[in-house]
């Protein structure tokens, strides 16, 4: 005999429906700054945004590759904060991974039971409202925290690659970047 949903269990449905999207839409928000990351990779900056469609289909793990190249020939200073924020994408990935790709029946619930593939093994993962705003709340931070990607190491990343690009051109041909009205790089214009 089926027994009648009520409403508490409907309620955590939307929670758990709300968390996934959130964690999704913000996971893509990173996977795009990476995507400009990338663009700042390019020597010819005033051509750079050309390559742009070429970054954002670029898999997360190619842009990855990308940025680290580039930070171990021409920003070694810079690789240290890399790799904890590459580290750090890897890991929430993996969660990604459980939400976008594991789900195996998505029902009324206030729970999900996901499954991936991690080398030749399969990783199992209780999926709550709860563990995936933690996630979300750690994604936010990846993206727009203290050295987020978002934020200051972008900032810097750009500042870095921009200085690199001005050493090599014609005054007509430099760049000036700003930052909230303040100027960043060594070139003041």
């Amino acid at each position: 005999m089926l027994q009648p949903v009520t409403m508490s269990i409907l309620d955590e449905n939307d929670k758990l429906k709300s968390a996934i999207g959130s964690f999704i839409v913000e996971f893509s928000e990173m996977e795009f700054a990476l995507a400009h990351l990338c663009i700042f990779t390019e020597f010819d900056l005033l051509k750079a945004n050309d390559n742009e469609v070429e970054y954002l289909g670029m898999s997360l793990d190619l842009k990855k590759k990308s940025i680290n190249r580039y930070i171990d020939r021409y920003q070694p200073d810079l690789k240290e904060r890399w790799e904890k924020i590459s580290q750090e994408i890897s890991r929430l990935n993996m969660y990604r991974r459980h939400i976008a790709h594991g789900v195996h029946i998505a029902s009324l619930s206030d729970s999900l039971t996901t499954s991936i593939k991690v080398g030749k093994q399969v990783e199992s993962e209780e999926l709550t409202a709860e563990k995936i705003n933690t996630w979300r709340s750690e994604l936010s931070e990846l993206l727009t925290g203290q050295d987020g990607v978002n934020g200051v190491f972008m900032t810097d990343f750009k500042r870095l690659s921009i200085d690199r690009w001005n050493k090599h051109v014609s005054d007509a041909y430099k760049i000036v970047y700003k930052v909230n009205g303040v100027i960043k790089t060594s070139w003041k214009g």
